[in-house]
C-alpha cells in the first residue's frame, strides 16, 4: 500500500486522467502505476474503467468497493499533495545515488550489508551474536595478533617435528 494513496489522490484531483497524468504528478513510473490500478481492482474491489473521449482513453472510479461510496477517503486524496509526495521521492532517488559515489563509500556499505545479513541470520537461526568491542586500541589489537602468531607457529613446529 505504498503507491495506492497516491495514484487514488491523481484519480480524484484530476478531471481526465490517464496513465501519463499519473506518472507526471506522482513520480511513479508507468509500469508499477499499471500494477497498482490492478491491484487496487483485486484487492480493494474499486473499479477502475477506461472512458473514451476526443480520441483519447481517461481513466476514472465507476465504484469504491471496499470504501462503500468513498465519501470520507475522497476528502483525503483531495487533502493530499502530489507535488510534495513527487518531490519526496525524487529527492529520496537522488540522496540514494549521491550516498556511493567513490570506491570506498560502496566497499563500506556492502560490508555493512553484509554484517547486517551475517547478524540477521544468526538471530533466525537463535544465536546470539556478539559485536566486536571496536573500543580496544591498535596496540592491543596488534599484541593480540602477535600472540596468536607465536602459538601457531609452536603448534606447525610440533606437528612437524
Amino acid at each position: 500500500m505504498k503507491y495506492e494513496f497516491e495514484v487514488l489522490a491523481a484519480l480524484v484531483q484530476f478531471k481526465y486522467v490517464n496513465t501519463k497524468v499519473i506518472v507526471n504528478s506522482t513520480g511513479i513510473s508507468e509500469r508499477k502505476v499499471q500494477s497498482v490500478l490492478k491491484d487496487l481492482h483485486s484487492n480493494l474491489g474499486i473499479c477502475i474503467k477506461k472512458r473514451r473521449e476526443n480520441n483519447s482513453f481517461y481513466l476514472f472510479i465507476e465504484s469504491w468497493g471496499a470504501f462503500e461510496t468513498g465519501s470520507s477517503i475522497i476528502e483525503r486524496l483531495y487533502k493530499l499533495d502530489l507535488a510534495k509526495a513527487k518531490a519526496r521521492r525524487i529527492s529520496s532517488k537522488h540522496q540514494r545515488k549521491r550516498k556511493l559515489l567513490s570506491l570506498s563509500d560502496k566497499i563500506e556499505y556492502s560490508n555493512s550489508v553484509k554484517l547486517k545479513n551475517y547478524n540477521e541470520s544468526l538471530r533466525l537461526e537463535g544465536i546470539s551474536s556478539k559485536k566486536p568491542d571496536l573500543s580496544a586500541n591498535k596496540k592491543q589489537l596488534q599484541d593480540k595478533r602477535n600472540e596468536l602468531l607465536k602459538y601457531y607457529a609452536k603448534r606447525a613446529q610440533l606437528v612437524n617435528a
